[in-house]
């Protein structure tokens, strides 16, 4: 395993107020304001880590053509894979 970046990621007050107030409706857990920080931080830090996971596979699918997840996975990589390759073909050809 590589390592990868750390990111500190700054989550603003209303985010956490609305991550509070979801927790309240739908658990009906009332948070403290270090709660409702770390759960927030916590939420960041795990999309953080699925999309890093996503990129890999997006880049080894580029590189090498193969898949290794279920259908479903397999067919949004390939999605991601063409928008890119778009979006890179259009960046580096001449105008």
């Amino acid at each position: 395993l590589t390592p990868r970046r750390i990111k500190i990621t700054m989550v603003s007050k209303e985010k956490i107020e609305e991550l509070r107030e979801i927790f309240k409706k739908d658990f009906g857990v009332e948070l403290t304001d270090q709660e409702a920080h770390d759960a927030a931080f916590n939420l960041v830090g795990f999309y953080d880590t699925l999309m890093q996971c996503a990129c890999d596979d997006i880049k080894a699918y580029m590189k090498t053509g193969e898949l290794s997840q279920d259908e479903g996975y397999n067919k949004w990589i390939i999605s991601e894979a063409e928008r890119i390759k778009k979006l890179i073909d259009s960046k580096t050809k001449p105008a």
